[in-house]
């Protein structure tokens, strides 16, 4: 990356004290980035794909290899199948912990999809995605920008739910006590810029 790249990312991080792996875009199709503290998860590999990017490290004071699999999932169902095929046989290859997260464009049933029809069939596919990898031998904290579900996971009670950039992880996303933390932090930020805003408009009346 440039440096006026890296100058981006540390606006959004808050300090140079990270470490990130990318998948640039490609086509009409967004680029995927990764971010994290070195200090609390140390990289070992990296995979990248035009719709994930799989960061295989471990956490400070966790023993075991985790997987961190930022996805996000193509619109056309041929394609999400695909990805779902790519990643079970990855994690079918690679045993750890896995921590899922991302727009998966896809949902478990219809009280997931609002505003729009429930395709039955990318549902399916979805479900037997997550049947397949959440077994015993496949320790898996799954979420997403619709639902979060903990299927299995290698830490013990005290560890879930943790907190990484800001946010539970291992809580009821649902909730909205869990997202407290969050809005309270964008409403400081955007308090600040809107007094930035203001003051720079007094000064070129």
């Amino acid at each position: 990356m440039t440096r006026l790249e890296l100058f981006r990312i540390k606006s959004m991080w808050g300090n140079y004290a990270f470490d990130y792996a990318c998948s640039m875009a490609r086509g009409l199709s967004g680029g995927l980035i990764s971010i994290w503290d070195p200090n609390m998860f140390s990289k070992n590999s990296i995979w990248c794909d035009d719709s994930f990017i799989i960061i295989k490290g471990n956490w400070k004071n966790v023993v075991g290899d985790c997987f961190m699999v930022n996805i996000y999932g193509p619109q056309d169902h041929v394609s999400k199948l695909a990805l779902w095929n790519r990643l079970t046989d990855f994690m079918h290859h690679h045993n750890g912990s896995y921590i899922m997260f991302g727009d998966m464009n896809a949902v478990r049933n219809a009280q997931e999809r609002f505003g729009t029809t429930l395709n039955s069939i990318e549902a399916d596919h979805f479900n037997s995605f997550i049947d397949s990898t959440g077994n015993e031998s496949s320790n898996l904290l799954f979420f997403s920008s619709v639902f979060m579900e903990g299927l299995h996971n290698s830490f013990d009670g005290s560890d879930v739910p943790f907190n990484y950039l800001g946010l539970p992880i291992g809580s009821n996303m649902k909730s909205i006590a869990s997202w407290k933390t969050l809005v309270d932090r964008f409403h400081m930020r955007l308090s600040s810029w809107k007094a930035n805003i203001c003051r720079l408009g007094s000064s070129d009346i």
